[in-house]
């Protein structure tokens, strides 16, 4: 008889199948405390398809500008972050003064 995790029961399940989903669990890996100063870096930062539509731009190009290195981001592995300061910064750096005597 096959191994039984805390995951499934034996039986029909919606599915017709004969085995069923009873509940998701967590694993411990997941439940890890995270430094305070960690959070509120982490809790300002956006991944790029949140700061492409932030700039009203698609995830590609906010990717190109990573890869360009045009803007600063952070690196959690094999997740990508930027933080809101860097995308204020990154606009005023694209600001073009207004000329003198335009309306």
């Amino acid at each position: 008889m096959p191994r039984r995790g805390p995951s499934c029961s034996r039986g029909q399940g919606e599915s017709g199948g004969r085995w069923s989903i009873v509940h998701a669990w967590t694993p411990r890996s997941a439940l890890r405390v995270v430094p305070r100063a960690s959070r509120t870096a982490v809790a300002t930062s956006c991944c790029p398809r949140q700061v492409g539509d932030y700039l009203r731009t698609g995830e590609r190009f906010i990717r190109r500008l990573i890869a360009e290195r045009r803007i600063d981001y952070i690196k959690l592995g094999k997740y990508i972050r930027v933080q809101r300061s860097v995308l204020e910064a990154f606009i005023e750096s694209g600001r073009v003064p207004q000329a003198p005597g335009a309306r």
